[in-house]
């Protein structure tokens, strides 16, 4: 298993969370809402990102999109480029909403 090459500190806060790197939302494509799994290795936490629901929903949203733009893109990666960038404007505003219940509610 490969470590980072300078440990990053991250307080435990109230229920016990932690935040997770940026970098590793990132590169792994996470957001809020997704799920993770966990699993111990000695005294060490493996969080992964759930990857099989993920894979399900990228081919089923591949297959959706392909018939819907049919010709609009030159390759599969151009279209599901496109995809991604839809899903992640979803969430962004999603996201906005959410946080715009919670500041009405306090």
């Amino acid at each position: 298993m490969k470590t980072a090459e300078k440990p990053v500190l991250r307080k435990i806060s109230r229920g016990r969370q932690i935040t997770l790197l940026p970098d590793f939302c990132e590169k792994t494509g996470m957001d809020v809402g997704d799920y993770v799994s966990m699993e111990m290795d000695g005294d060490r936490l493996i969080i992964m990102p759930m990857r099989e629901k993920r894979q399900k929903v990228a081919d089923e949203l591949a297959a959706v999109l392909a018939e819907a733009v049919e010709g609009e893109f030159e390759n599969d990666d151009e279209a599901m480029a496109y995809a991604i960038e839809q899903i992640r404007r979803y969430r962004k505003a999603r996201n906005s909403g959410l946080e715009d219940d919670a500041k009405s509610k306090t």
